[in-house]
């Protein structure tokens, strides 16, 4: 599936991957959460220079202090969504992209390097895990969340975008038969 050959200077001398896997869907909450955000801060602008269009082009007694809101607003709208929006646009990507890994002794998360910085590795060792949350789609997928989020709702449909700051493996194929694996090697570690 993946080549194992980057993760060698991470493992212990004995330390061997037992599951390697990748999210299968593309399309993470937090990168709809950013275009969501784009789309609606860049919408409010719109709507101001729209308001600036129709009322400028009505009434011929204009003041200059009438048309510095329209001009500003917009500005400030464009700004604050393409500031708020585009890093969560990056940081669902890079989740999107990650590559999941289960060994005899931890839980690894490789995310993909990007154009501002270097790949990432986070490291989960198993001995040490006081919470596995597994979380199941219809479409045969489902997610892994070790530990818990303190801003997450959990429930029925409590998977937010929040979630993506605790580590865990997206949208994985087969998430009740890594979960096994995983508490199998947490009574062997």
């Amino acid at each position: 599936m993946f080549e194992t050959n980057e993760l060698s200077n991470y493992l212990a001398p004995n330390e061997r991957v037992v599951w390697q896997g990748q999210g299968k869907r593309r399309l993470s909450a937090t990168s709809m959460g950013g275009a969501f955000f784009i789309a609606m801060f860049v919408g409010f602008a719109l709507l101001f220079v729209l308001l600036f269009v129709m009322t400028s082009s009505r009434s011929r007694g204009v003041r200059d202090d009438d048309v510095v809101p329209f001009i500003i607003l917009p500005v400030i709208f464009i700004s604050v969504g393409l500031g708020v929006g585009i890093p969560l646009l990056v940081m669902g990507r890079r989740t999107s992209n990650a590559r999941y890994f289960v060994t005899t002794t931890s839980a690894l998360i490789l995310y993909p390097p990007t154009a501002w910085s270097g790949s990432r590795l986070t490291v989960l060792p198993l001995k040490n895990l006081a919470q596995i949350t597994l979380s199941e789609n219809r479409d045969g997928t489902g997610t892994l969340t070790f530990g818990q989020s303190l801003m997450a709702g959990y429930g029925r449909y409590g998977n937010s975008w929040m979630l993506d700051s605790t580590p865990s493996f997206s949208n994985i194929e087969q998430p009740r038969d890594v979960y096994q694996l995983i508490r199998k090697q947490m009574t062997e570690a």
